[in-house]
């Protein structure tokens, strides 16, 4: 098998040079990038599972506090027992809604007296 040369002009040299070093550098950069990237996954990481760790605690100590507190009862203005404090919103909302209906049929029967 026989070589063969090929001569290159200085600024053939120089540009692939050049074009080498380019590519080593960008080689490297993508290196250092994905370290950085490994290192910053690691740390999400460690802070997620610490979350969740926090939330879970704060999840039972609520859940205690839950318990250890009375529970309430509550009457509305014609003494009629509402749910506890744990009754759904939309029965507070519905009584509400309730009583606000009824204040306003009062009202229009007293302009409707007069």
């Amino acid at each position: 098998m026989n070589s063969e040369h090929v001569r290159l002009s200085p600024r053939e040299r120089i540009f692939g040079e050049k074009n080498l070093l380019i590519s080593q550098l960008s080689v490297l950069n993508f290196h250092k990038n994905l370290k950085e990237y490994k290192r910053f996954r690691k740390e999400e990481f460690l802070l997620k599972f610490a979350l969740k760790t926090k939330i879970e605690e704060t999840v039972t100590l609520i859940d205690i506090i839950d318990k250890l507190l009375q529970r309430v009862k509550m009457y509305d203005s014609k003494g009629i027992e509402e749910e506890t404090l744990e009754g759904k919103e939309e029965t507070k909302e519905h009584l509400s809604m309730e009583s606000e209906l009824y204040s306003l049929k009062q009202r229009i029967a007293k302009l409707g007296n007069m």
